[in-house]
C-alpha cells in the first residue's frame, strides 16, 4: 500500500515557471496494519524575489509568516518554538526522501506537483504519477449532479461532505490547508449511513421523521394515560370532600346530642383547608398520589406540546440547504429534539416550596381557598407540627 502525502505549497507566483514555492507543507499517512499514523512536517525557502506576484504573497502572509532566519536559504518550521536552518539542497532531499512512493493528495494537487518538480529538480518527483484532488473526491461522494455545474467550489463541496474550510487564521497556510486535504479525503472515504444524494437525503430525512412521529405517538399515549389518572384522581378528591362533610355534620349532631359537657376543650390541631401548604394540615398517601400524578400529566402535556411544536417547525423548514454540512446540520436537529425533550426552563426544583399544587382537594371543592403558601409553610413542617400538637 503506498502512503498517503496531503500536500500544499504557499508560491510567489501562480506560474511554476515564472514563480517558486516558499512554503511546504506535507502530511504523511503511513499504514503499518490496523494502525495509522500522520506526520506533520514544514519547510520554507528563501525565494528569489526578483519576479513575483504580490497578490499571491498577500494571501499566504509572507511578510508576516516568513520565518526562516537572514544567513540561512531555508528551514524546517513544523513547530514554531524550535526553528531548524538548513541549506536549500538539504531541504529539497528531505522533501524528496519524504514524497518517495507516495499518493499525493490535496486542493488542486497539480498546481502543487509543478511548483515541487521545479524545487526538487529533475528526479526529484519520485510520488505517484497521479495526484488526487479533494474537491473531485467530494463530487463522486455526493454526486456530479449535486455538485453543480464547473468549475465547483471546494469550500461549497468541503462543506457538503461536513468538513468546515479552515478559518482565517489558518487558511492559505501550507499546514493548514494540508490538514483540511486531510480531513475531507477522510470524510469522503468514511462509510455514510446513507448515500449523500438528494435521493439519500430524502429517505434518511423520511426516516428521521418517521422515527419522532413515533416517538411522539407514544408520548401522546402517555399523555392519554396521564389524562384518565388525572380524572380518577379528581373523583376521588370529590368523594372525599363529600365524606367529609358528612363527618362534620355527623361531629356537630353528636356534639349537640351529647350537650355541651361533652364538647372537647382543646381546639383540633388540624385548621384549615386540607392542602399541602397548610402548615396545621398532613396529606394522606392518597393526597400525594393525586397530586403526583396530576404533576406527571402537566409535565408530558408540555412535552408533547414542545415536540408538537418542533415536529411542525421542521416540515416547515424541510431539508437542508445546499451546501450545509449534514452532519452539522442533523447534530442541530437532534439538539433541537433533546431540548424539547427536557422539562421547560424554570420549572419546580425538588425542594423548593411550590404554589398549591394542582389536584388539591382543597382546591377542587373550596373555590375561597387561597392557593398561595404561606410564609415557611411546608409539607415536611405540617408533619411535625400535627405530630406534637397529637
Amino acid at each position: 500500500m503506498h502512503p498517503i502525502a496531503f500536500v500544499d505549497c504557499k508560491t510567489t507566483h501562480l506560474d511554476a515557471e515564472i514563480g517558486e514555492a516558499w512554503e511546504v507543507a506535507v502530511i504523511l499517512r503511513e499504514q503499518d496494519g490496523e494502525q495509522t499514523t500522520d506526520t506533520e512536517h514544514v519547510w520554507q525557502i528563501r525565494p528569489d524575489l526578483t519576479s513575483f506576484d504580490p497578490e499571491a504573497l498577500r494571501i499566504g502572509r509572507f511578510e508576516e509568516r516568513f520565518a526562516v532566519p537572514l544567513a540561512a536559504e531555508a528551514a524546517f518550521t513544523a513547530s514554531p518554538d524550535a526553528i531548524l536552518p538548513m541549506t536549500r539542497a538539504r531541504a529539497a532531499e528531505a522533501i524528496t526522501a519524504l514524497l518517495s512512493g507516495a499518493v499525493l493528495v490535496g486542493s488542486n494537487p497539480a498546481f502543487d506537483d509543478r511548483h515541487l518538480r521545479k524545487l526538487l529538480g529533475p528526479g526529484g518527483a519520485q510520488w505517484h504519477y497521479r495526484p488526487y484532488d479533494i474537491v473531485q473526491l467530494a463530487a463522486a461522494k455526493i454526486g456530479a449532479q449535486a455538485a453543480g455545474p464547473l468549475p465547483w467550489s471546494s469550500h461549497i463541496l468541503s462543506r457538503a461532505v461536513g468538513v468546515e474550510p479552515p478559518s482565517a487564521e489558518v487558511a492559505h497556510t501550507a499546514l493548514g490547508d494540508a490538514r483540511w486535504a486531510r480531513d475531507v479525503y477522510d470524510a469522503v472515504m468514511t462509510p455514510e449511513p446513507y448515500p449523500v444524494s438528494w435521493e439519500g437525503r430524502a429517505r434518511h430525512a423520511v426516516g428521521l421523521y418517521t422515527r419522532t412521529a413515533v416517538e411522539l405517538e407514544d408520548t401522546r399515549r402517555a399523555l392519554a394515560k396521564s389524562e384518565a389518572a388525572v380524572k380518577r384522581a379528581h373523583k376521588l378528591a370529590s368523594t372525599w370532600a363529600v365524606l367529609r362533610a358528612y363527618g362534620s355534620a355527623a361531629t356537630e349532631l353528636r356534639n349537640a346530642l351529647d350537650g355541651p359537657s361533652a364538647r372537647p376543650t382543646t381546639q383540633p390541631s388540624a385548621r384549615g383547608p386540607r392542602c399541602g401548604n397548610n402548615p396545621n394540615v398532613k396529606l394522606t398517601d392518597g393526597d400525594r398520589q393525586a397530586v403526583d400524578q396530576f404533576k406527571t400529566y402537566l409535565q408530558q402535556r408540555a412535552t408533547t406540546a414542545r415536540v408538537s411544536d418542533l415536529y411542525k417547525q421542521w416540515v416547515k423548514a424541510g431539508p437542508p440547504p445546499f451546501g450545509t454540512s449534514l452532519s452539522r446540520w442533523w447534530d442541530a436537529r437532534l439538539a433541537e429534539l433533546h431540548a424539547a425533550l427536557q422539562p421547560a426552563a424554570g420549572a419546580q426544583q425538588d425542594g423548593a416550596q411550590p404554589e398549591c399544587p394542582p389536584g388539591c382537594v382543597a382546591c377542587a371543592t373550596d373555590e375561597s381557598h387561597d392557593p398561595a403558601p404561606a410564609a415557611g409553610a411546608r409539607q415536611d413542617g405540617a408533619q411535625q407540627s400535627g405530630e406534637q400538637s397529637s
